[in-house]
C-alpha cells in the first residue's frame, strides 16, 4: 500500500494540536512581560500617573478640618 502524500499518516496522530501549543507559549510570553513591566516598573502608582491633574499634592489640611466641613454641612441649605 502506498503511504499518504506527505510520509505520515493522519491516523497515527498523537498528542497536542499545534495551535494548542502555539497559544499556551503566546500566553505564557504574555505572562512573562506583564511580570517584567510590573518588577521593572516598581515606585508609585497613584493618580498623577494617570493624568489626575486635579490633586493638590501641596494640600496641608488635616482630617480634623475635613471633619469640622462634615459636620458644619447641612443638606437643604441650612448650614
Amino acid at each position: 500500500m502506498t503511504e499518504p502524500m506527505g510520509g505520515w499518516d493522519p491516523a497515527e496522530r498523537t498528542g497536542i494540536p499545534r495551535w494548542v501549543k502555539v497559544l499556551g507559549i503566546a500566553a505564557a510570553v504574555v505572562v512573562l512581560l506583564v511580570l517584567v513591566m510590573m518588577l521593572a516598573g516598581g515606585g508609585g502608582h497613584s493618580p498623577p500617573d494617570h493624568g489626575g491633574g486635579g490633586v493638590d499634592t501641596g494640600s496641608t489640611s488635616t482630617v480634623a478640618e475635613h471633619a469640622s466641613l462634615a459636620t458644619t454641612y447641612q443638606p437643604g441649605g441650612r448650614g
